[in-house]
C-alpha cells in the first residue's frame, strides 16, 4: 500500500498522467529492503482524494507477481528493473 502512495506521490510531483513503471521503482527504492510496521497517529488529518491510474507497464509488472501471496520489497524491486531494463 505505502509502495503505491508514494508511487502516486511521484508521479503527481512529475505530472504524469499515471503511474508508470518508473515511478514504482524509486517509490520501492525509498521504502528499503524490509516493510517496517507503521503505527497510525492518535488522530487523522482528513486529505483529499487523489486517484491516478497505473499505467500498462505497471499494471503488468505487479499483475505479475499477483499470483503470490507473499512478494518482499526486493522481489518487486527486480520485477519492476527487469521491465524497465536496468536488470
Amino acid at each position: 500500500m505505502f509502495l503505491l502512495t508514494r508511487a502516486l506521490v511521484l508521479a503527481q510531483t512529475a505530472g504524469a498522467q499515471a503511474i508508470e513503471v518508473e515511478h514504482l521503482l524509486a517509490a520501492s527504492k525509498m521504502l528499503g529492503h524490509e516493510p517496517s510496521p507503521v503505527v497510525p497517529p492518535i488522530e487523522f488529518m482528513p486529505i483529499a482524494k487523489s486517484e491516478m491510474p497505473l499505467s500498462e507497464a505497471a499494471k503488468a509488472v505487479l499483475l505479475s507477481l499477483s499470483s503470490k501471496t507473499d512478494v518482499s520489497i526486493s522481489e518487486i524491486q527486480q520485477a519492476l528493473r527487469a521491465s524497465s531494463g536496468e536488470g
